[in-house]
């Protein structure tokens, strides 16, 4: 059984394909020459794809990358998704010097059937640059309304429980009940609130002369403690 074929030992075949004219047609007729790469192994290896294709010119990687894109679609064995070598050579290329990566991302999208083209991520389908920055900002827009949707889902209930602790707290106060009031305080109860006759919780302790829940009271507000009433 012969041993699957390596990444060094691919690239001058693949290379060479890549600059001919009709890249898939000749990479075809160089797989039947050599049929250890019919199988597409190498296309999935975690390493010499990046180490490989550092001495490569802007345009060889272009046209490895390309190439390789296009073998995806036409070879079944080749398909390999997220660990597709093209996004290995494509980081490769859009990090050097002079590459032009606008061109060469659109006309992979144009290309390819991975959804993982070029950059590693999902493409969300788009058959364009332009449309790739549509989705992704579409797909930004959907996941912040997710973020908000449950944010306000955790929030609801605490923001419930703050109104009712507003709102119960009066009561509280009016009985002297200086524990209650202090289990309102930890659920929430908004001390700028004001009852009927407009007095805050603390202007209300003052004015009824609970001094104990007055003291609590001025340790959760900063508003300045008021004369009682005369």
């Amino acid at each position: 059984m012969e041993k699957d074929i390596s990444v060094e030992e691919a690239l001058p075949a693949l290379l060479e394909a890549a600059l001919d004219g009709q890249p898939v047609a000749r990479l075809r007729a160089i797989i039947r020459t050599t049929p250890r790469l019919a199988s597409g192994s190498f296309m999935r290896a975690r390493e010499g794809w990046k180490h490989s294709a550092q001495d490569f010119s802007l345009a060889e990687l272009a046209a490895l990358i390309r190439l390789l894109t296009l073998a995806e679609t036409a070879i079944p064995a080749w398909r390999c998704g997220s660990v597709s070598p093209v996004i290995k050579l494509f980081h490769v290329y859009i990090g050097s010097e002079g590459a032009a990566e606008d061109a060469l991302t659109d006309w992979v999208l144009r290309h390819t059937s991975n959804g993982y083209l070029p950059y590693g991520t999902s493409n969300h389908g788009a058959r364009s640059l332009t449309e790739l920055r549509v989705l992704r900002a579409v797909a930004t827009e959907n996941k912040i309304a997710r973020w908000r949707a449950e944010s306000d889902i955790h929030e609801e209930p605490l923001v419930r429980r703050s109104v009712k602790a507003t709102r119960n707290i009066f009561p509280a106060i009016r009985r002297g009940d200086t524990l209650a009031v202090q289990a309102l305080l930890g659920h929430g109860a908004d001390l700028s609130g004001r009852d009927a006759d407009g007095s805050t919780p603390l202007e209300y302790a003052v004015r009824l002369g609970h001094e104990t829940i007055v003291e609590l009271l001025r340790k959760h507000t900063d508003t300045a403690t008021p004369q009682p009433n005369k």
